[in-house]
């Protein structure tokens, strides 16, 4: 699947340039501005390869994706089968820091003898 402007400085210049897109973190965390800006290309063909982008009448689509545990989001277009990334950004939390999603852990298991008592080892139930 190919994508349209992703050699052009001018699109990256308007991407990462503009610090009100808060893509730093981004930025850091693949070491580069390419290689920031090829992860999020690589994630859109992806979404769109697999059916998992919507756009509207026109082909617009704007979406986030997880890029690097990130939710960017991304405004572009799908024209003639190429994905055209028109901008991309970090949201920014409504009190004022970047969005980070949060690595998933599994939960730590407790030993439960019923729904309705205490686990064991815990108040007056030890049977």
């Amino acid at each position: 699947m190919a994508s349209e402007g992703v050699n052009d400085p001018n699109k990256r210049n308007h991407i990462f340039a503009n610090p009100n897109h808060n893509l730093d973190a981004l930025v850091q965390h693949y070491g580069s501005e390419d290689e920031a800006f090829r992860a999020i290309v690589e994630a859109v063909n992806q979404a769109w390869q697999v059916g998992k982008i919507s756009t509207n009448r026109d082909g617009r689509y704007q979406q986030v994706f997880d890029i690097g545990g990130y939710p960017v989001r991304v405004r572009g277009q799908i024209h003639n089968g190429l994905v055209r990334i028109g901008t991309a950004w970090l949201p920014i939390h409504p009190w004022g820091w970047p969005i980070v999603l949060p690595e998933l852990k599994q939960a730590s298991r407790r030993l439960v003898d019923s729904a309705f008592l205490p686990p064991l080892g815990h108040g007056e139930y030890n049977a």
